[in-house]
């Protein structure tokens, strides 16, 4: 299969905009994405990798998405981190990462495989979008279905939108902008949390679709800063 590189898209900079509940709060910040912050970002392009300044999630599709449901994921996204998020183009899936009966791709084959040209500088990170349903690796309860795999600590993460919008499960644009944060907080090394309100609520338990709403606990708040101003620094 041709190799298709990322393609530009729409971007969505930081916003004073933050959603949340009583217990599980997103805190208001400042605008960010001033001109002078504009400008040391294409300053960080012109240095090339690993340059450092404001982290960035960028967004990647592996299929046809609606254009409003990817500005609502970045917007969402965004609310809960307090950072840039970008819709940053398209990739093909990997046919490495097939399964054998053709059914589902293999999540950590596809990070490994997926062939993109998205530029990462300092401690971005990039979220593969896709409708495809995935699977990891048998457990010991067996093969199920996920909805993203992401490197833990690391830099790369794929999300499925697979099954949303269907009995028990939330609507396309909140379900992925859910599933999105959730699988980002992993890459700043988040673990689950026991409020059924917070996004890295454990995406299998009942709690996590009963709350549409994107928003992280104070506790995983802190911890997703401390996180992003250590790559920043």
């Amino acid at each position: 299969m041709p190799r298709k590189s990322a393609r530009p898209r729409s971007r969505l900079r930081s916003s004073p905009w933050h959603g949340g509940e009583e217990g599980c709060v997103a805190e208001s910040r400042e605008p960010r994405r001033t001109q002078e912050a504009r400008g040391r970002e294409e300053a960080r392009r012109e240095e090339g990798p690993g340059a450092k300044g404001e982290a960035m999630i960028r967004l990647v599709t592996l299929g046809e998405f609606p254009e409003e449901v990817l500005d609502h994921v970045a917007r969402r996204v965004n609310a809960a981190y307090g950072i840039g998020c970008e819709i940053e183009g398209e990739a093909e899936l990997p046919d490495g990462a097939l399964s054998d009966d053709q059914t589902t791709y293999d999540a950590v084959k596809l990070l490994d495989e997926i062939e993109d040209e998205t530029q990462l500088f300092a401690d971005d990170k990039v979220v593969y979008l896709t409708t495809a349903p995935l699977a990891t690796a048998e457990g010991p309860m067996g093969k199920g279905p996920v909805t993203g795999y992401p490197q833990f600590g690391g830099g790369k993460a794929v999300v499925t939108s697979h099954g949303l919008g269907g009995k028990g499960e939330l609507a396309l644009d909140d379900g992925l902008a859910k599933r999105t944060a959730h699988h980002v907080g992993h890459l700043w090394e988040l673990h689950h949390c026991f409020d059924a309100r917070c996004s890295m609520h454990p995406e299998w338990a009942p709690g996590f679709t009963q709350y549409p709403e994107v928003v992280l606990c104070l506790y995983d708040r802190d911890k997703s800063e401390r996180k992003i101003k250590v790559g920043q620094s």
